[in-house]
């Protein structure tokens, strides 16, 4: 199913939409609360990026069409289907073969991974999970081998180790961080408290221009 988009009506309402927002852009206030807001998304997103990890989870399987369930700590993360192939080997079927790869982000530190497999050709299920450790702003694997009857999982990343001190990379991006978030707060701060003084200097005027 297609859809056509008539050139003309779009240009129309997209001046509409101009002409909506630009006396809501020509208030100063509206600029400088504008600004607060893209400040404190870009320091969110920032504080995310720099405290999440990537974690994959891939491996083979051996079925002909099974679902694949991934949760993370508990909370369903993703369910999607899988498909593989019959491999033959001088004309003698040998084994179906498939291959999957699922990267999430989640925050830094423990997890417990359980991964799920469900044949959809005859609704048996086997599951497995394993305890992970994940740094920040790293990249891990858990390597799965599903076959039926079989799903082990394997953890490809640095252990935790207690008690052990932080590695020097870790403590530098947690002082940039830092440094990031408390320059963040002040330009939060300094904004809104010159937002708040041109609303009481403004209100002040039309008090003065009544009288």
């Amino acid at each position: 199913m297609s859809f056509a988009v008539d050139p003309q009506a779009l240009k129309t309402r997209l001046s509409k939409i101009r002409a909506q927002v630009r006396p809501a852009l020509a208030d100063r206030r509206v600029r400088i609360l504008a600004g607060v807001v893209a400040i404190a998304l870009a320091a969110a997103w920032y504080w995310y990026a720099a405290s999440s990890a990537t974690l994959t989870i891939a491996g083979h399987h051996g079925f002909r069409r099974a679902e694949v369930s991934i949760w993370v700590d508990g909370d369903l993360k993703s369910k999607y289907q899988v498909t593989g192939s019959e491999k033959r080997r001088f004309g003698i079927l040998q084994k179906t073969e498939g291959s999957f790869s699922r990267s999430l982000r989640m925050g830094a530190g423990d997890h417990i991974v359980r991964v799920q497999f469900r044949s959809l050709t005859d609704n048996s299920s086997i599951t497995r999970q394993c305890h992970v450790s994940l740094d920040a702003r790293t990249e891990s694997t858990v390597y799965v081998n599903a076959d039926r009857g079989l799903l082990s999982l394997s953890f490809a990343g640095t252990p935790a180790k207690i008690g052990s001190d932080p590695e020097p990379s870790s403590g530098y991006s947690k002082t940039l961080q830092s440094l990031f978030m408390a320059i963040a707060g002040s330009a939060l701060s300094a904004v809104v408290g010159f937002v708040v003084q041109d609303f009481l200097k403004s209100r002040k005027a039309a008090q003065v221009k009544a009288s």
